[in-house]
């Protein structure tokens, strides 16, 4: 897939790469930001805090653009260890597993990722 340079990080679960392409994470769903709901803020900080600015690198299973035109991938932050965004997501507990018949390649390694926050109650999922 392709690689870019995060310009921006609109929510929990999306960015914009400084090409102008915008990245939806795949197989997750963050909280919105809503008054009175801190999560949505919670989960946008996170993902700000983890992309902003970094290269990542998209990996695709699936679906590759939704009818919005954005880039439906798996997110890594290359290195000696890769962060693999959405696992870092749901293992703090700020995003759900959600699939899509044409993208869920990924979704066990997810489910297993969400069941170990809930479990030790971290974020919002539990």
């Amino acid at each position: 897939g392709e690689t870019g340079r995060v310009a921006q990080v609109i929510d929990g679960d999306s960015l914009r790469l400084t090409s102008g392409l915008v990245v939806r994470l795949a197989e997750i769903d963050a909280p919105r930001e809503q008054p009175g709901d801190p999560y949505g803020a919670q989960a946008t900080a996170a993902l700000r805090a983890l992309a902003a600015g970094k290269t990542v690198q998209l990996r695709y299973g699936g679906l590759r653009r939704d009818k919005r035109g954005r880039a439906l991938a798996q997110v890594f932050i290359p290195g000696a260890q890769p962060v693999w965004l959405q696992r870092e997501m749901l293992a703090r507990g700020l995003a759900r597993v959600h699939t899509w018949p044409d993208n869920r390649a990924e979704a066990q390694t997810l489910l297993n990722a969400e069941a170990t926050a809930r479990s030790a109650r971290r974020g919002r999922i539990w």
